[in-house]
């Protein structure tokens, strides 16, 4: 049994804000890691030292390793034999937190966890009974490196007893089409959907009073919480069934709220009380996208942040959204014109794609400032900040 030596991208894990993000008296992450093709399940402890090595005994007693509370050595050198070996790991020590670290540094790897292969594998955790943990792309820079490297960390944590019977993966997808809880899916759509939560707390200051507006499942409500620090979050979504999971599953924090309630009315937010408006992949939807802006212009303090995104031109070859859902076709500059007649100011400009889907297909995931009067046009996504006046 050969040893693996390229282990410098693993020390690098150490300092991943992700990882820091779960540091905590007596956490710990069980951590399947690839170098080159070989997968090994390791614990990182609370203060965040790497106690990896190059260990090739599968039987090493884990009392001989400070901080290891198993070890478990994995030559897997394809997917379905690393599945089964995963679910044997966890069904076996139900770890708190799960951490997926690939690289494809290695010349000789048989496997890496970037393209369908990471999907999957993140897909299976998930059924076995976890969820993608908030901080798992804490880092714009972490979503830009997804599909060229050289390092991916996704980290996943056990979901508890009562979660999975009120609320089984099975059941949450009843629709999927129209509404999905991102962090119970694996794949490069939901690192999009995520992803734009963790821009949104950027703009969120200790003590902001917050407001998702269609917030969906609420996973939005819990990703901000985990990244920021504000007063209150309330989430709002029309959907009764969309609201009961959110309920149910995303509000860690007393103060935090979901009200089902569309969101072109409000009436249960005061005037000018709300620091910090998110709006992610909303307004297409609203027949009359004024009124909506309009309203979190009134809930907004002077000053306050929207931020928000739009499909960028989602058409296909007759002219026409597919989505019969999307009221609306939008591109950079009737986004800008419906944000500054309503009230508001653009103050920065947010390019985003994420591929696998109608527009850009074979695009990587990028996520990155331009220019507010030279956006990109084949963007994916129009994303902004915008300031109330």
């Amino acid at each position: 049994m050969t040893k693996h030596h390229d282990m410098d991208y693993l020390h690098h894990v150490t300092g991943h804000f992700g990882l820091a993000r779960l540091a905590g008296d007596g956490s710990h992450i069980t951590a399947f890691a690839s170098v080159g093709g070989i997968f090994t399940p390791v614990i990182i402890d609370a203060r965040l030292e790497l106690n990896c090595g190059t260990y090739t005994n599968p039987t090493l007693d884990p009392g001989s390793a400070p901080a290891l509370t198993h070890i478990l050595f994995l030559p897997a050198r394809d997917l379905p034999e690393l599945q089964r070996l995963v679910t044997m790991h966890i069904e076996t020590h139900r770890p708190e937190n799960v951490a997926l670290i690939g690289t494809y540094q290695s010349p000789d790897a048989h496997l890496n966890l970037y393209g369908d292969e990471r999907t999957v594998l993140q897909d299976h955790i998930i059924d076995l009974g976890y969820a993608r943990h908030p901080a798992d792309c804490a880092q714009l820079s972490d979503y830009n490196r997804l599909d060229c490297g050289p390092l991916f960390v996704a980290i996943l944590r056990a979901r508890s007893e009562a979660s999975l019977q009120q609320w089984p993966v099975s059941e949450v997808r009843k629709e999927r089409d129209l509404h999905m809880d991102m962090l119970l899916e694996g794949n490069r759509r939901a690192d999009a959907h995520t992803i734009r939560y963790v821009f949104a707390s950027c703009f969120v200051s200790t003590g902001d009073k917050v407001v998702d507006a269609a917030c969906g499942m609420g996973y939005g409500v819990e990703i901000i919480r985990t990244l920021s620090d504000p007063e209150n979050i309330t989430g709002v979504d029309i959907s009764d069934f969309s609201y009961r999971i959110g309920s149910a599953l995303h509000l860690i924090h007393p103060n935090d709220r979901i009200v089902c309630s569309g969101a072109e009315q409000m009436p249960f937010i005061e005037n000018e009380s709300i620091d910090v408006v998110a709006s992610f992949e909303t307004i297409e939807h609203v027949i009359d996208c004024d009124t909506l802006l309009r309203e979190f212009h009134r809930i907004l303090r002077p000053g306050g942040k929207l931020v928000a995104s739009v499909p960028n031109v989602w058409v296909d070859e007759s002219g026409k959204d597919p989505n019969p859902d999307h009221h609306h076709i939008f591109y950079w500059q009737s986004f800008y014109n419906l944000i500054e007649r309503t009230g508001f100011s653009v103050e920065s400009a947010w390019s985003q794609n994420a591929g696998g889907a109608l527009k850009e297909p074979f695009r990587l995931r990028q996520f990155g400032e331009v220019r507010v009067t030279a956006p990109p046009e084949t963007s994916e996504w129009c994303v902004v900040c915008a300031i109330r006046k």
